[in-house]
């Protein structure tokens, strides 16, 4: 378990670092508020085109244990 948290936390620290320096890349010699402003637009941005897949993904596990669920007890 010690193990799979410090992959975690590593994991943490890399998107974390990914995040800011895609927000470095973007500004235009606006200082670090101007980066982490463009960081979090970019990582919104990420997170908007990938929510309903993930969504989707996520409501048909549910379905499928659901329909299993209700497969097992007739």
């Amino acid at each position: 378990m010690e193990k799979l948290s410090g992959l975690f936390r590593n994991g943490c620290i890399a998107a974390v670092a990914s995040v800011s320096a895609v927000g470095v890349a973007h500004a235009d010699g606006g200082g670090t508020a101007e980066a982490a402003g463009k960081a979090l637009d970019a990582a919104l941005s990420d997170v908007n085109a990938t929510s309903p897949k993930v969504m989707l993904v996520v409501a048909a596990v549910v379905g499928v244990g659901i329909l299993i669920g209700l497969i097992r007890k007739a």
